[in-house]
């Protein structure tokens, strides 16, 4: 693997995290009567930064890698809204988080094989 490569693996949590973070404080935002407002400014500028280093990270692994790393976001956010705002984890809502997991899993096991430029 080339050390291309192995940057991208660690920058895709980046927009991860920045797509959680934007997600938050959207919903943080929209309590306020006015939609311009701190949390929505942060949760869109994260959210702009997220498309930009996902730029990034397209220019050195596959997409057919990389995007379905970003179905974690799910996951992620389910986790976030609980801790945040106190949403429940239903049953159904863990089964399909383990779903999304186990689907990452397993499209992630194909490697590189095939990959183009």
């Amino acid at each position: 693997m080339s050390r291309q490569n192995k940057q991208g693996y660690y920058l895709i949590l980046l927009p991860l995290f920045l797509m959680v973070f934007g997600q938050i404080m959207s919903k943080m935002g929209s309590s306020y009567e006015s939609l311009f407002n701190v949390f929505v400014v942060l949760g869109y500028a994260a959210l702009l930064l997220r498309g930009l280093v996902w730029l990034f990270i397209l220019k050195r692994l596959p997409v057919s890698f990389a995007y379905p790393m970003m179905s974690l976001s799910f996951v992620l956010i389910l986790v976030a809204s609980y801790f945040v705002f106190g949403e429940a984890i239903t049953l159904y809502k863990l089964l399909g988080s383990l779903l999304i997991i186990a689907g990452v899993i397993f499209t992630s096991l194909g490697g590189f094989k095939g990959e183009g430029s």
